[in-house]
């Protein structure tokens, strides 16, 4: 019998946690408000329901949080994919352009030189 009775206490305990976290923060701020101002019950019960409605609060929280943050990281590897791409184009483009221009030479160190001034002069 013991166990019929948690088992049901447990079924209702997840029905209003699912209504809870289903309801918008501004909803649940409004139900603590609504349950501590309501003449009709002891102050006592007024404390256990603002408790109940604020851990519901914090739950719903820190689900947006969870939520929040990993899509902050789905964006950061995106970022970083995007500057993968632009450190390899970028490479690509400077290696392309060393091949295809004759006024940058190499010295024997290897270092690049860049054309002299007079290059530039149409005769």
């Amino acid at each position: 019998m013991a166990a019929n009775e948690h088992d049901e206490r447990r079924h209702r305990a997840e029905r209003k946690t699912e209504e809870d976290l289903s309801k918008q923060v501004a909803q649940l701020v409004c139900d603590v408000h609504d349950g501590a101002f309501d003449p009709a019950t002891t102050e006592e019960h007024k404390l256990l329901y603002a408790t109940r409605r604020m851990v519901s609060l914090m739950g719903r929280v820190a689900i947006e949080q969870e939520r929040s943050a990993k899509y902050l990281l789905w964006l950061t590897w995106v970022l970083v994919a995007m500057t993968a791409v632009l450190i390899v184009l970028t490479v690509f483009i400077v290696v392309h352009e060393l091949g295809s221009n004759p006024s940058m030479e190499r010295t024997s160190s290897g270092k690049l030189r860049l054309p002299t001034a007079a290059a530039h002069v149409e005769r």
